[in-house]
């Protein structure tokens, strides 16, 4: 998995900043999708697109939260490049587990005052534990993306109703899923559950919440980039020769 590159389409309000430590444990090509172009909610999609298609050849996909519901959203028009998805704290439906109320809520809020709510968000992000280390002071929230944008993301999360993507045929795709156990954003139920729709890998790690990649990143590494990446490769080989040989 690592020989590709990788696109990372991040959470709400966040950028690469939040996925360094997981990226520096990346041994290939990284790039992460920029919201700060959104004005609407169909810009997120459309943004990831126009992200992949700055990118040569295979990659594998990897999404956080809001970022996990657009590589959902996005991976069946990506299929014939995707080396793999990786999805972190994923859903269908964000307020299957966030109430409606507290979404209107931050959205009338961002249009007057979004330092507020980006101060207000940033603690669900952590679990209790978490919350307690001194090094997770100062989360690396967005703070310069423009309101427009903030807004974009939290229509997005607030109306998008996702089906589960039709990836293939079983084992035709690697899907892996990571999940904090205390997530307190979004239910660890969710992703359980779209993981036995997906068939995808899937490791809860204990004592983590909404950002595990910023958090745990050596187990958040060692999940997502290694481990079955013997199989993948085997796999991709397979796939690789069967394209080839039907283009012939």
């Amino acid at each position: 998995m690592s020989q590709s590159a990788l696109l990372v389409l991040p959470g709400w309000a966040t950028g690469d900043a939040i996925f360094g430590p997981l990226l520096a444990r990346w041994d290939g090509d990284a790039a992460v999708a920029d919201w700060g172009a959104a004005q609407e909610a169909d810009d997120l999609p459309r943004l990831a697109l126009a992200s992949a298609e700055q990118l040569r050849g295979s990659f594998t996909l990897l999404g956080w939260s809001l970022g996990a519901m657009v590589a959902l959203e996005v991976a069946p028009r990506l299929l014939a490049r995707l080396d793999g998805l990786l999805l972190l704290a994923p859903c269908l439906r964000f307020t299957e587990g966030w109430p409606v109320r507290v979404l209107d809520r931050m959205r009338r809020r961002c249009r007057t005052d979004p330092e507020a709510v980006l101060d207000a968000f940033a603690p669900s992000l952590l679990s209790t534990s978490e919350a307690a280390e001194p090094r997770l002071d100062a989360l690396p929230l967005r703070r310069d993306l423009p309101a427009a944008a903030l807004l974009a993301g939290l229509d997005y999360l607030a109306g998008r109703d996702l089906a589960a993507p039709a990836l293939g045929a079983a084992g035709d795709l690697e899907v892996r899923v990571l999940h904090g156990s205390e997530d307190a954003v979004v239910s660890p139920a969710l992703s359980l559950a779209l993981s036995e729709r997906l068939g995808a890998e899937r490791l809860e790690l204990a004592g983590a919440g909404h950002a595990p990649h910023l958090t745990r990143p050596d187990e958040a590494a060692q999940f997502l980039f290694h481990s079955g990446r013997r199989a993948h490769g085997e796999r991709r080989e397979a796939q690789d020769a069967h394209r080839e040989a039907h283009h012939d």
